[in-house]
């Protein structure tokens, strides 16, 4: 973090003035001070960048468009990192062994592929739908029954036996 420098012009006028905006902001704030900053998303522990720039008044869209801005963030990060505050970014030396077969029907995960969970997902919206149609049929005779109860009382003005 420490001797990354301001841009010198050349860039756009508002980037530099942002990338000052965030200097400023920063100020003596050392990595130990954005602790704070670090998140668990989903079991994977980071630094939450727009928590920062959040703070700072700054635009995502912005941040990432300022090298300066970006440089300065991932350094932070470098520097959680050194200082244990922050796991470090495993980089796989082996790659997965492709001698290993794979279930045509589980995945990586063990889990059914997806054209498995369709064809089991569109066998039970079957089932489902030609049980409605059975109710559906039920409700139909029912009606029909009661529409004759209704015929009938209103013609005779008595209730059948």
């Amino acid at each position: 973090m420490e001797g990354v420098k301001l841009p010198v012009s050349g860039g756009s006028g508002a980037r530099d003035e942002r990338a000052e905006e965030y200097s400023i902001w920063k100020g003596d704030r050392t990595s130990i001070d954005f602790k704070g900053y670090i998140r668990n998303v989903r079991g994977i522990v980071k630094l939450s960048h727009s928590g920062i720039l959040k703070d700072a008044g700054i635009a995502d869209s912005l941040a990432r468009s300022n090298p300066y801005i970006r440089k300065d963030l991932e350094s932070m990060e470098e520097d959680l990192r050194k200082l244990g505050l922050l796991p470090q970014i495993a980089h796989p030396q082996d790659p997965p062994e492709a001698s290993q077969p794979q279930s045509t029907e589980d995945n990586i995960y063990g889990r059914p592929t997806r054209s498995l969970r369709d064809k089991q997902r569109i066998e039970s919206l079957e089932q489902e739908l030609a049980q409605v149609k059975l109710e559906r049929d039920d409700a139909r005779e029912a009606l029909k029954r009661y529409d004759m109860l209704e015929q009938y009382m209103s013609e005779t003005m008595r209730l059948p036996r």
